[in-house]
């Protein structure tokens, strides 16, 4: 009998291990994905824009060419507002528009490459993404909202491909921060950067 009882704790045990490892496995997050992003069929037309980080919990993210057999062509206002986990952002070479607040306060996003397919980047799109330390913008953007990086403390120069601010980006679109009673304080731009 004594034998027996030792002979089940000793299987109960092995078991109890093989589930937990079967359990620690199934539990492992690939570290890109996205099958999870949440997105939303443009209004009136045949292309997606990514509106959400859906079940996605990695820490690098990749924004895929198309969705359901359709263009992802637009980051959406606040797509990625407080998602604190992500540090770095793979956008693909279809998307033309990164929205309003589309990256605001990203804590950890340490890299973000703007494709030259963008056209339009929103206002406060990567404002308080406090470990971005490098970006550049492409040619191809013709419209820049409002404070893009304010409060980017890790980054101290915007390398623009432009020879020179374009005529629709807004005055203030690389507003460092706007202290109370002081003047606002911009970040060094490097323009025609790579030319």
């Amino acid at each position: 009998m004594k034998n027996v009882k030792k002979l089940l704790t000793i299987g109960l045990a092995v078991l109890l291990m093989l589930c937990m490892s079967i359990s620690l496995l199934g539990c492992e997050q690939s570290e890109s994905k996205t099958e999870s992003l949440q997105f939303q069929q443009i209004e009136g037309k045949q292309e997606y824009s990514v509106i959400g980080l859906g079940s996605v919990s990695g820490t690098n993210i990749t924004i895929p060419n198309t969705f359901n057999g359709l263009p992802v062509t637009s980051i959406g206002d606040s797509a990625f507002e407080n998602c604190t986990n992500i540090t770095n952002v793979a956008i693909p070479n279809s998307i033309t528009n990164i929205g309003d607040c589309a990256f605001w306060d990203c804590a950890r996003l340490t890299n973000c490459s703007i494709p030259n397919s963008v056209k339009n980047i929103g206002d406060y799109a990567f404002a308080h993404c406090k470990r971005l330390t490098n970006i550049t913008i492409p040619n191809s953007v013709i419209s820049m909202g409002w404070c893009v990086f304010r409060d980017c403390t890790s980054l101290s120069i915007i390398y623009c491909e432009a020879e020179r601010k374009p005529d629709h980006w807004e005055n203030d679109w690389n507003v460092q921060y706007d202290p109370v009673g002081s003047d606002k304080v911009f970040f060094a731009v490097e323009w025609g950067y790579g030319n």
